[in-house]
């Protein structure tokens, strides 16, 4: 609004001045005439400017919005990718969670398993374990084991029990997760050259640690226990 306003001013003042001096100088129509087109000129020269900047400027702003567009979408697709990689995640992580609940759950009830020997199959190390002839309960698959060191207790790996050989008693577990990489590293190299089992360690029921977990009795056994004075 402001612009036409001044437009318009600039073509009046324009035209008066220029009417003025033709006047002065002579009466004639093409004069007139003349008068009236430098005034339409000088009044529309400024827009005309602008147009034709706006006009060099016009492919430079297209470039710009498609490049922007094609930014937006591309943030989009990688909000998508991300969205679709948490969902991923977290459902990967639920699954787990269940898995080890369920493992946990099952390995309380396995009869004790002493290791006979390591082998590697087709690229994967596989342990092998044997329970007693007199084993009230037959080892379940799915259930999970620790593999502790025998003197620390502390934690190389949880296996997995895969595969059950019910006729020689023998348990197949394979490592789900690595405590001690390069204590996998060196069994896994020697494997293929020697089966016997590692020394040293022993397998036992996992335990994890769940939110609000604790190992400590409820109050109410330390309030029952005897008092040993």
């Amino acid at each position: 609004m402001s612009t036409a306003r001044g437009t318009v001013t600039r073509f009046l003042v324009a035209l008066a001045f220029l009417g003025a001096l033709a006047g002065v100088i002579l009466l004639g129509k093409w004069i007139l005439v003349t008068v009236l087109v430098i005034a339409l000129a000088w009044a529309l020269l400024p827009r005309l400017a602008e147009a034709a900047i706006r006009y060099q400027n016009y492919p430079k702003l297209l470039n710009q919005v498609v490049s922007l567009r094609e930014q937006a979408e591309e943030a989009e697709k990688r909000a998508n990718t991300f969205q679709a990689a948490a969902e991923a995640a977290t459902s990967a992580g639920i699954d787990e969670g269940m898995r080890r609940v369920y493992g946990e759950w099952l390995a309380h009830a396995l009869p004790e398993l002493e290791l006979r020997s390591v082998t590697d199959v087709d690229g994967a190390l596989v342990l092998v374990a044997q329970y007693a002839e007199d084993a009230d309960t037959t080892p379940a698959i799915d259930a999970r084991l620790a593999l502790a060191d025998a003197h620390t207790g502390a934690i190389k790996g949880v296996l997995l029990i895969v595969d059950v050989d019910v006729e020689r008693r023998l348990v197949f577990l394979t490592c789900v997760e690595q405590r001690v990489p390069v204590f996998w590293a060196q069994l896994a190299e020697r494997a293929p050259a020697d089966s016997s089992p590692p020394a040293n360690v022993a397998l036992e029921p996992v335990s994890y640690p769940y939110p609000g977990h604790t190992n400590s009795l409820p109050d109410t056994v330390q309030r029952e226990a005897p008092d040993e004075h």
